[in-house]
Parts: C-alpha cells; sequence; structure tokens
C-alpha cells in the first residue's frame, strides 16, 4: 500500500495504513502478481464484497496478519451507500417516533372523550375546573401532537424520497460499472484479436520467406546445373573442333 485515498473503501476501515503489504484476495495468494492483475483481482462490480488479507511489519522480527472486508466502489459511490444507510435508519428513527406520537394522541383523544361524556357534576363542585383546565391542555396538547406527527411525516417522506435518490444513484453508478467492464472486456477482446492477427500475419511473413528462402535456393542449384551442363557442353564442343581441326590437318 503506497496510500490511502481518502474517503475510499481502505481508509473508510480504518485498519489499512501505508506500507501494508497485500498477502491474499479472497483467499487467493496474490505473491508474485503483476499490480495490473492484482488491481483487476481487487476492483469489480461496484457494491460487491471481498476480503483482503494484510501483512504488516511491526518490527524487524516480528509480522502480523490481517484481514479486512471491504465493499468495491469509488469514494462518492461509498458516500452514496452510506447516506442511503443514513437514511434508513432516520426513517426507522421517523417511524418508530411517529408510532408513538400516534399511541399518545390516541389515549389523549380517548380521554378527551372520556372528559367529554363524564357525568354532569355540580357547577360549583371544584373538579369541573380542574376537568375543564385539564381538558383544555389535553385538546392543546393534541394539537402540538398532531403538529408534531405532520412534521414526521414529512420528514419520513424526505427520507424515503432521499433514500430512492441514492438507490437511484447507486443503481446508475453500478450501471456504468457495468458498462466500464463490458468495454474493459471488449478492449481486452480487441487486444487479443490485435495479437492474434499480429501473430498469424507474423507466421504468413516467416512461411513466405521461407518459401523464398526455398525458392532462391532451388534458382540456384538450377543455375549452378545448367552452367555445369552449358560448361560442359563448350568442353565437348570444343573437343570436337579440335578434333575435326585434327582431321583436316592430316
Amino acid at each position: 500500500v503506497s496510500s490511502v485515498v481518502p474517503g475510499a473503501a481502505a481508509a473508510r476501515s480504518g485498519v489499512v495504513r501505508r506500507g501494508d503489504i497485500v498477502v491474499k484476495v479472497d483467499e487467493q495468494p496474490v505473491e508474485g502478481f503483476s499490480l495490473a492483475k492484482l488491481r483487476k483481482l481487487i476492483l469489480g462490480v461496484a457494491g460487491t464484497f471481498l476480503t483482503i488479507t494484510f501483512v504488516r511489519k511491526t518490527s524487524p522480527h516480528t509480522n502480523i496478519f490481517f484481514d479486512v472486508d471491504l465493499m468495491r466502489g469509488s469514494g462518492d459511490f461509498l458516500e452514496l451507500v452510506d447516506r442511503q444507510r443514513q437514511n434508513v435508519l432516520d426513517r426507522e428513527r421517523l417511524a418508530s417516533t411517529l408510532a408513538k406520537q400516534e399511541k399518545v394522541a390516541a389515549d389523549l383523544e380517548r380521554d378527551i372523550q372520556t372528559l367529554i361524556n363524564h357525568p354532569p357534576v355540580k357547577v360549583e363542585d371544584p373538579r369541573v375546573k380542574e376537568l375543564t383546565a385539564e381538558m383544555k391542555n389535553r385538546l392543546e396538547d393534541l394539537r402540538r401532537l398532531e403538529l408534531s406527527v405532520a412534521r414526521s411525516k414529512d420528514w419520513l417522506l424526505e427520507a424515503e424520497k432521499a433514500r430512492a435518490e441514492a438507490e437511484s444513484r447507486v443503481a446508475a453508478q453500478r450501471e456504468e460499472n457495468r458498462k466500464e467492464d463490458d468495454k474493459d472486456r471488449e478492449r481486452v477482446a480487441y487486444l487479443r484479436d490485435l495479437e492474434r492477427r499480429h501473430a498469424d500475419e507474423r507466421t504468413l511473413q516467416e512461411t513466405v520467406r521461407e518459401k523464398l528462402r526455398h525458392d532462391v535456393s532451388l534458382e540456384q542449384q538450377s543455375r549452378a546445373a545448367s552452367e555445369a551442363a552449358l560448361q560442359q557442353a563448350l568442353a565437348q564442343l570444343q573437343r570436337a573442333k579440335e578434333e575435326v581441326i585434327k582431321m583436316r590437318s592430316r
């Protein structure tokens, strides 16, 4: 690990440090892997998880091994995931608060109905004023509670909207990652096709060169044979001339 990028998965783990060495990825040893091969093994679909085993040198003679579970994805993607989790927690808290407040409101409404339906008593009974004041207080509490419930519902709707937006962004990020993976696969296939064509071209060129060498060798052999035959014919002609000269001189 040459550096820990702020906001990335390694930094969010709070465990990985500069100088740690990767020894396994999902239990697969990576000793001797090139940086490109290791990067390809670690990177993947955003939102999926992997376990990386690190070794850290704590002293000249002591090494410690430890596993870190990480989520794949860019810093922005992980930020979206954290926001989504927070939105879910907020929604659950708001739902719990709303349920409690609705229960309190139901209890208040029941108490108010009990006060309203209370058997009539004499006006001079001091409990009437107390009950009337309590009923007014309860009605005011109920009004405030209804406002609080309405605000909680609004907050819940906002949280749900934020969660939907976060899920939409996560889905868009995953789709973008899928497209990038498809492009990478297409580029790899294209490069492999180029390598295959290059190898075929080299093989063809080597075959052509070998055939040319063979043809040149045959041509040289044929030319040498022709020259030998010509020399032999010239020699025979020369001997024939000499014989003719001798015969004339006699």
